[in-house]
């Protein structure tokens, strides 16, 4: 094992970051001693960049990393962060779990083929926790997680569970993510102690002039670069996006900024514009498609992309995107974009029918019936029995893999494109099978959501008795159960009906479900 790094040897301008000293000995804490850093910020604001460097210190530290980086579109992806995690482990690490954990991570991660009975809730947090556990037994381990708003559900849940049984004193956890108290929530609240949590600003004039002219060379003076520091905010990402558009014409802004006005700059109020025009201006069009199935799935292989665009076109667009420094081939073979708001600009700026057609071309190329399910779903305009009948059968694969949670979106996805006018039975089933899964994942307030929705649909005394005995589980006023005995039509259903008792978490909502009952009965006459 190497020396550790002593604390007064990490400088961050030492790793090509400027203005961050402080951010970085925070991190560099976190994995001297164990614990957790969570850095917080704006997109561009330069928290990847700070990652990537904490992940070298860690390896110098003699540490064993595993990094997670989800993209935006990998949220709806069950267990796309873990598989990326898992891929990182040693081999036959996996296979040293007891069997119930290692068959339902192996199927979760469709390593194997569902067969059998539905896998518990809990055998893939434990198997997550059995791995990291593993790993802690013969070296330190500094788990990165970067862009945490992005990551499923799934894994974020089963990577919570484990962190929180894990010794915190041979784990460092360290995390980004954007300002938003909502994001990653479960995650940040089982991070190990001792525990820090940070806001990253933006940079100030200094550390935006040496960023620049460390990245563009030494022709960005200070007055320069103070200008564009104003312009981008202090944000490092758009100070280079600015830079760069004006290195074409230098000399003009130089001497604006020596007669002392400041520049026009040639740049889209914001980051999003400005991104857009790199894509537009960079790229053909025909690159721009191509682009656009990486950006709608997350994450493609050239094989896969291979499957869709001819060979001499999807040769072209990948060499005209790693040309423009959009996107390039990394590890595994994976199409990467060199920074995740390119794919995002590239995707908003696509026409709705240019979206919906690559969605529909993943639809029908991809192999996993889950990716494909929601991609047909994003492809149509109307409801669809045949998607909707895709989406339920996505959902219970779903559950199969043990994403409870993303069987229930899918669930209310296949539920909302069931064409409700000419099959409202068949609607409302499906929301009634939400909710259910929503029961089983533990969250009470997509249940009630959707149990809402079940409620808007309901019609005639049976359904309604559905509505109100869900409503019932997760209660706990009595007052709701009792009202179900009128609309219950046989006894056997009114003994279930009186008998309902919270399940899981008590909410106290009578005020609001009332309206529920109202409907419902009017439906009844």
């Amino acid at each position: 094992m190497p020396d550790d790094v002593l604390m007064d040897e990490v400088s961050a301008t030492a790793y090509g970051l400027f203005g961050r000293d402080d951010a970085l000995q925070v991190l560099h804490r976190a994995l001297e001693g164990g614990g957790s850093a969570v850095a917080v910020g704006s997109p561009g604001v330069g928290k990847s960049s700070l990652l990537k460097v904490a992940q070298q210190l860690a390896q110098r530290r003699g540490q064993r990393v595993l990094s997670v980086a989800p993209t935006e579109f990998d949220r709806g992806l069950p267990f796309a962060g873990l598989a990326e995690l898992v891929n990182q482990c040693p081999d036959g690490t996996i296979e040293r779990l007891p069997g119930p954990q290692y068959r339902a991570l192996a199927v979760a991660l469709q390593r194997e083929e569902f067969d059998g009975p539905e896998a518990d809730a809990l055998a893939v947090p434990l198997a997550v926790r059995g791995l990291l556990t593993q790993l802690c037994g013969t070296e330190p381990v500094a788990l990165v997680v970067d862009d945490l708003q992005w990551l499923d559900h799934a894994s974020e849940g089963s990577i919570a569970f484990a962190v929180r049984n894990v010794d915190a004193r041979r784990l460092s956890v360290l995390v980004e993510t954007r300002p938003d108290p909502d994001s990653g929530t479960d995650l940040r609240r089982s991070l190990p102690e001792p525990q820090q949590e940070f806001m990253l600003r933006p940079l100030e004039d200094w550390a935006i002039g040496q960023l620049l002219r460390e990245r563009l060379g030494s022709r960005w003076t200070p007055p320069m670069a103070a200008g564009v520091a104003r312009a981008s905010g202090g944000n490092p990402f758009l100070a280079l996006m600015i830079a760069q558009a004006m290195q074409s014409d230098l000399s003009k802004w130089r001497w604006s900024a020596q007669q002392g006005h400041d520049p026009i700059f040639p740049v889209p109020p914001s980051l999003a514009g400005l991104l857009a025009e790199k894509v537009s201006v960079l790229l053909s069009q025909d690159a721009r498609d191509v682009l656009l199935l990486v950006a709608a799935a997350g994450r493609l292989t050239v094989a896969q992309l291979q499957r869709m665009i001819e060979e001499t076109r999807l040769r072209l667009a990948l060499e005209a995107a790693d040309d423009a420094d959009i996107a390039r081939i990394g590890a595994g073979s994976v199409v990467d974009f060199t920074h995740p708001l390119l794919a995002s600009a590239l995707y908003d700026g696509a026409a709705p029918a240019e979206r919906r057609r690559a969605h529909r071309v993943l639809a029908d190329k991809l192999e996993d019936p889950v990716e494909r399910a929601r991609h047909r779903s994003k492809s149509i305009l109307a409801p669809d029995e045949l998607v909707a009948d895709e989406l339920e059968h996505a959902a219970d694969v779903s559950r199969a893999r043990g994403a409870q949670q993303l069987a229930g979106e899918l669930l209310e996805g296949a539920a909302l494109a069931t064409p409700a006018d000419v099959d409202a039975p068949e609607s409302f089933r499906r929301w009634i099978r939400a909710v259910d899964t929503y029961v089983g994942a533990g969250d009470a307030l997509a249940a009630r959501a959707a149990l809402e929705k079940a409620a808007e649909v309901a019609d005639g005394p049976p359904e309604c008795a559905q509505v109100l005995i869900r409503q019932a589980r997760t209660s706990d006023d009595l007052t709701v159960a009792r009202s179900l005995t009128p609309l219950t039509p046989s006894p056997s259903k009114q003994v279930r009906a009186t008998t309902q008792r919270g399940s899981f978490t008590p909410v106290r909502s009578s005020v609001h479900w009332c309206g529920s009952r109202v409907r419902c009965r009017g439906r009844t006459g």
